[in-house]
């Protein structure tokens, strides 16, 4: 199939509409941690054991990353296909060939805030596919990315393990000839708020192999205290996408 007659198909298929007078735009945190590729559009990456023509969704039976509790919420909505959006992701049991998938930046669309409130509409359709059912946390990201690709966004982000995003569609993408890079995860400066062990701390210092912060609040509020990044977790020691203390 040629790429018109797959845009063709894709619009027919999915009631996709136009999103030329969209006016969403993702907040500044969001932002922070997506790659741009200098031509207006935002880098996602996706890795099969195999190459792909097209990227589709699945309702995840058979994939090692995919959750038991994620897997009802995939398949109410016909299928997901996900995306890693920043450097350093890629998990085990997804294959080792790389597809990037581009988006232009205002088709991108960020599930915490809702900005365009999906929700009413996503959990309306959901209560009539599964009449009864808690719309858990799992269930709104499948479908409010849903009823978002309905509106002409053809890719949501969400928050994922920490400060991490991770990105999802309903819609099959036909990925770039050739891949792009993310840009390298911002060093942490002096003055950064950061994640240590899932606290938010304010960063004092990194002297060789000692990292020095301050606690902001709690118990512990104004105490310094230290760790080795000899000892360092990417998931668990990490800078906060958010404006700097200093």
């Amino acid at each position: 199939m040629g790429i018109k007659k797959f845009n063709d198909f894709i619009k027919s298929s999915y009631s996709i509409v136009e999103n030329e007078s969209n006016h969403y735009v993702l907040p500044e945190k969001v932002k922070s941690r997506l790659t741009e590729d200098g031509k207006g559009n935002y880098v996602f990456h996706h890795y099969s054991y195999s190459r792909r023509d097209v990227i589709k969704p699945t309702d995840g039976v058979g994939s090692d990353i995919v959750s038991k509790e994620e897997l009802p919420a995939l398949s109410s909505v016909g299928g997901v296909a996900q995306y890693y959006t920043m450097d350093s992701q890629k998990e085990p049991g997804t294959g080792s060939i790389l597809h990037t998938i581009l988006i232009p930046k205002n088709e991108v669309y960020y599930l915490q805030t809702d900005g365009l409130n999906f929700y009413k509409e996503a959990k309306k359709r959901f209560n009539k596919v599964r009449p009864g059912q808690s719309f858990s946390p799992n269930y709104q990201a499948s479908w409010i990315s849903k009823i978002a690709n309905e509106n002409g966004f053809k890719m949501l982000v969400s928050e994922w393990r920490g400060e991490d995003l991770r990105a999802q569609t309903t819609i099959p993408l036909v990925p770039e000839k050739e891949n792009t890079e993310m840009k390298s995860r911002d060093e942490m400066r002096p003055g950064d708020l950061i994640s240590i062990y899932g606290e938010k701390v304010k960063l004092i210092s990194i002297e060789g192999n000692k990292i020095t912060y301050e606690y902001l609040s709690g118990t512990k509020e104004g105490q310094m205290d230290s760790t080795e990044i000899s000892s360092w977790n990417r998931r668990s020691i990490r800078k906060v996408y958010e404006s700097k203390l200093l």
